[in-house]
């Protein structure tokens, strides 16, 4: 976290551009399976509808999280803003690492065609999980918060 106070303000919110991006991707994409705009095939063909709207609304959500915990992040100014923040990109994460390695499970069990797409999804759930878990650390070098504050 050190880095975020070297930055100017406006630029805090952007210091993870990965995740930003993936972010706003995936409340898009989730946003798409709950309308029904769009559905994937490989989880269509694997899940029930009602599976498949949870799975975009994770998604929609874990996005949702992220994007908002950047914004907090760039105006944190107290140790307790510091926390909230960092506590929904936990759960931002936490939530892409699961929707991540669901659709994964589904690309790779269509077979051959899968393997391509597969191997990214799989990454892009490992680095979520490892993303959440070294907020977690980070979080745990943050002074303890009175209970009003």
């Amino acid at each position: 976290m050190r880095h975020l106070a070297a930055l100017p303000r406006r630029w805090r919110f952007a210091s993870e551009p990965f995740e930003l991006f993936l972010a706003a991707a995936a409340l898009f994409s989730g946003l798409s399976v709950l309308l029904g705009t769009t559905r994937p095939g490989s989880l269509t063909a694997q899940m029930s509808p009602v599976i498949l709207r949870t799975w975009g609304a994770s998604l929609s959500v874990g996005g949702a999280l992220t994007i908002a915990s950047r914004w907090l992040l760039a105006g944190a100014d107290t140790a307790g803003a510091l926390m909230r923040a960092l506590r929904l990109e936990q759960m931002g994460m936490t939530l892409f690492a699961t929707t991540a390695g669901m659709y994964a499970i589904a690309i790779i069990s269509i077979g051959r065609a899968g393997l391509a797409a597969g191997p990214i999804i799989i990454g892009w759930s490992i680095a979520c999980a490892v993303r959440a878990l070294i907020i977690r650390a980070e979080r745990r070098t943050l002074p303890p918060l009175d209970p009003g504050g």
